[in-house]
């Protein structure tokens, strides 16, 4: 391009005081710097998210307030090279207690006054924030899919939640017409041991007309993003109580209920006390859907103790019915329902000089009279089939190798 034609165009480019002016209309976030770094130019959609005033901005490093989140940070290269970025994760920590994420893009702006490079920037903090939450959700899930009894899934709940998500946390289920406290969780042992004495002192009532008793009659959360000493007030009128309330330090609440198979189980309480730490509608959909996982978490313990249950009680019916078997002069053995030998009892050992199952097993029909095995190989599948009990009078070796009479009894014996 020659040097005529670039005057041309030059003089047509609009100097940074129009651009900038309006930039001030813009509804994305605008920021400007020179080729040093240093900001420049704010607009007003800025200011919001950053919490500063235009003076405590303009002037500074841009880096001292946004850094760019790949570890060889080049996007801050690219542009102090004067290279347009699209769409750029950064982080945005002025000192508050919540970071922030934003998505930068830039366009580099040159006139005759100067260069400035001017960044448009979105604010990406709930998405980000709603990203980190459902990860966080998948990472719950897989660990309360582990647990195996109801003990150990109440606390692997509490720990995931405290201090993760809530500096306060607990799981009430409604039994007998009461709240019954399953889960009360902080950080410190001692809030726990004060806030057991609290719920001794002020238990909860389900027919109540506040907080969780709401909240287990409609089915719908609770959710106060910023609790004030006013609302304290005016839903505690006892005086002792109202002071215990204080210390627990409330700043956000929400109250969620728990389901089962479409039935109102319980409710879980998730409290922020920490100054500043506000939920927010992100941290609502996660309580909400960890509530689920609490439901489902807490059914999969139940049913899992009761397979156990009915497994130890089988073992021991089992342990009882063998000991028995094997106290009685008789020769006991059972079946399974395709005719095969499941169980001998020590009668069958002692007499036969066998020493283990499966090797009584393979010799069964061998110690059988040779005379007897057809009638047997006839009579005992047509009983198998039929489901229906037999007698037979049969000979059997000895472990000397003599054949004794013995009166064989079969009884059918049906599950239900």
């Amino acid at each position: 391009m020659t040097k005529d034609a670039t005057r041309h165009i030059e003089q047509y480019l609009p100097d940074h005081a129009d651009l900038q002016q309006v930039y001030e209309y813009n509804v994305i976030g605008t920021l400007a710097i020179d080729t040093y770094g240093i900001i420049r130019y704010v607009n007003g959609v800025v200011l919001p998210y950053m919490g500063l005033d235009k003076n405590d901005i303009i002037g500074q490093s841009l880096f001292s307030f946004y850094s760019d989140i790949d570890t060889d940070k080049s996007n801050e290269g690219k542009l102090m090279r004067l290279q347009e970025i699209t769409d750029c994760e950064f982080k945005l920590d002025i000192g508050h207690a919540t970071i922030k994420w934003v998505l930068m893009s830039s366009r580099v702006h040159r006139t005759p006054g100067g260069t400035l490079t001017y960044l448009f920037i979105r604010d990406i903090t709930n998405l980000k924030k709603k990203e980190r939450l459902y990860s966080y959700l998948n990472e719950a899930s897989e660990e309360l899919a582990r647990a195996r009894d109801t003990k150990s899934a109440l606390e692997k709940i509490a720990q995931l939640i405290v201090p993760a998500f809530a500096d306060w946390f607990t799981i009430d289920i409604v039994k007998n017409d009461r709240f019954e406290l399953q889960v009360l969780k902080h950080q410190d042992p001692n809030k726990i041991e004060w806030a057991r004495q609290y719920r001794k002192n002020y238990p909860p009532d389900p027919n109540g007309d506040v907080g969780a008793a709401v909240v287990l009659k409609t089915g719908k959360p609770g959710f106060v993003p910023v609790v004030t000493d006013e609302m304290i007030s005016a839903i505690v009128t006892d005086p002792d109580q109202l002071k215990a309330v204080r210390e627990i330090g409330m700043q956000s609440v929400i109250i969620v209920p728990i389901n089962q198979k479409d039935k109102i189980i319980g409710v879980a309480n998730f409290i922020s006390s920490q100054v500043g730490r506000h939920f927010d509608e992100a941290d609502l959909d996660f309580a909400k859907n960890f509530a689920g996982l609490i439901g489902l978490s807490l059914e999969n313990a139940r049913l899992n103790e009761e397979a156990l249950n009915e497994i130890s009680t089988r073992k021991r019916a089992e342990h009882q019915f063998r000991f028995l078997a094997d106290a009685i002069p008789h020769k006991i053995w059972t079946a399974g329902p395709d005719g095969r030998a499941t169980y001998y009892n020590q009668q069958w050992y002692d007499y036969t000089g066998t020493h283990s199952f499966d090797e009584l097993k393979g010799k069964i029909w061998d110690i059988l009279h040779p005379d007897d095995r057809a009638i047997a190989a006839v009579e005992w599948p047509r009983a198998v089939q039929n489901g229906k009990g037999m007698e037979l009078e049969q000979r059997f070796m000895r472990r000397d190798g003599v054949y004794r009479w013995h009166l064989s009894r079969f009884t059918v014996h049906k599950d239900g």
